[in-house]
């Protein structure tokens, strides 16, 4: 696994190095390629084998965190697709059968997404 620097930060990785809660000598140990994936690559599986004694201090918070992200990005073609789709009519009504101007594509988007938000709520009050 190459460190993706374009990954950000994890808040608690650097916490955990800057409250000492894994020892110091484990720490300065790290080459400088190993330390950016601690810090950057959140699933410890992801690691190189030499990397792997540090998981022992990932918090039980933390990989529970990384099981639900992976759990929800498994589905992400799913619903893709019906963002696509719906994406598409509603420019198609507002652009083209409406002539609504692109330069208000920000509004439709930010309009979008909170309709968006709205039906999320309906659909999770059903759980």
């Amino acid at each position: 696994m190459v460190a993706d620097s374009e990954k950000p930060m994890i808040p608690g990785r650097v916490m955990l190095i800057g409250n000492e809660k894994i020892p110091r000598e484990i720490i300065e140990n790290l080459s400088d390629h190993h330390l950016k994936i601690f810090l950057r690559e959140p699933d410890p599986e992801k690691w190189p084998q030499e990397m792997q004694h540090l998981a022992q201090f990932i918090s039980r918070e933390e990989e529970i965190e990384l099981t639900i992200a992976d759990g929800v990005r498994r589905y992400d073609s799913i619903l893709a697709d019906a963002l696509e789709r719906w994406t598409a009519a509603v420019l198609k009504d507002l652009v083209e059968d409406k002539g609504v101007s692109q330069d208000y594509y920000r509004s439709i988007f930010d309009e979008m997404g909170s309709h968006l938000g709205d039906l999320f709520m309906k659909a999770v009050a059903k759980f």
